[in-house]
């Protein structure tokens, strides 16, 4: 007996994972300056990372940590040098 219900939760799924945040970032994207919008995406791998660590227990190793923080510094230097 294959679970229907299952694979229909699993299609919701499937929808929904990748639209929720895209819809949030546009409206987060129309509401904020162009420039913190950018801060903020670029400092969304580091959100993920932490939260890889925090809930999962998985580490980075030196060179990622070192690549997360030079994508984030480079954006707020960007930010910064436009003003």
């Amino acid at each position: 007996r294959f679970p229907w219900e299952q694979l229909l939760f699993t299609a919701g799924l499937a929808v929904l994972v990748p639209l929720v945040p895209y819809i949030l970032e546009i409206t987060a994207l129309r509401r904020m300056p162009a420039a913190m919008f950018g801060v903020l995406m670029s400092v969304e791998p580091a959100v993920g990372a932490a939260t890889g660590w925090l809930f999962l227990g998985q580490g980075m190793g030196m060179g990622q940590m070192l690549g997360t923080s030079l994508v984030v510094a480079a954006s707020v230097g960007v930010v910064r040098a436009g003003r």
